[in-house]
């Protein structure tokens, strides 16, 4: 009875090891099932489109923003050199009509004055009389000029300072 309970616990046991191997193959198959699967994935990930592989595809983003950037740098240049020009036109305004000399109507004479963001720009005065018509133009540089100004040049001169810019 010895020997038949030897050759029973050897035959469960060439049976558990059997259904282990046989276990472990079913795993090793699906492994290189799922193996083969993946390595598609990855060849086609790094072969891409049009025959393209990966190192290509990452070399033309690179260059891509590099021009990128090289050209929102240029834009950037060239909206501060407009932001400039916008605040070096001129924006504030004042006018002021009169009458010139004693004896003429209808307040035919003008002061006009233009100034930029910094306050600098001219005064044209127009003075209209029965003799002919005469201009004068006078600089303002931050708000103050350096010649004397007329009251009607003064008061053109503050309606431009109190203006609203054009913005």
């Amino acid at each position: 009875m010895l020997d038949l309970l030897k050759n029973i616990d050897v035959i469960y046991l060439f049976l558990a090891q059997s259904g282990i191997c046989l276990i472990l193959l079913v795993l090793v198959i699906i492994t290189l099932v799922q193996n083969h699967r993946w390595k598609k994935k990855y060849n086609r990930f790094m072969t891409g489109r049009d025959a393209l592989n990966m190192e290509d595809t990452i070399l033309k983003v690179i260059d891509q923003y590099k021009k990128i950037r090289s050209d929102h740098i240029e834009m950037r240049l060239k909206v501060e050199g407009f932001a400039h020009d916008i605040k070096s036109s001129y924006k504030k305004i004042g006018i002021v009509r009169y009458d010139a000399f004693k004896g003429m109507k209808g307040k035919l004479s003008f002061v006009i004055c233009l100034l930029d963001d910094y306050e600098s720009g001219f005064i044209l005065n127009s003075m209209k009389g029965a003799e002919g018509n005469y201009t004068y133009m006078k600089e303002i540089i931050r708000g103050k000029s350096v010649v004397v100004l007329g009251e009607e040049e003064k008061q053109a001169l503050e309606e431009a300072l109190q203006s609203e810019k054009f913005d």
